[in-house]
């Protein structure tokens, strides 16, 4: 697991594992999740 937060942009960054970004879908206003294959 990685987690970084940006305080320039105020963005934190959660990585659980790995992998390509197939697909990134918006959950909530300014929330987004990549989801890998």
């Amino acid at each position: 697991m990685k987690i970084e937060f940006d305080p320039e942009i105020d963005a934190l960054y959660v990585q659980l594992a790995e992998g390509d970004i197939e697909k990134t879908e918006e959950i909530k206003k300014g929330m987004m999740l990549d989801y890998d294959k």
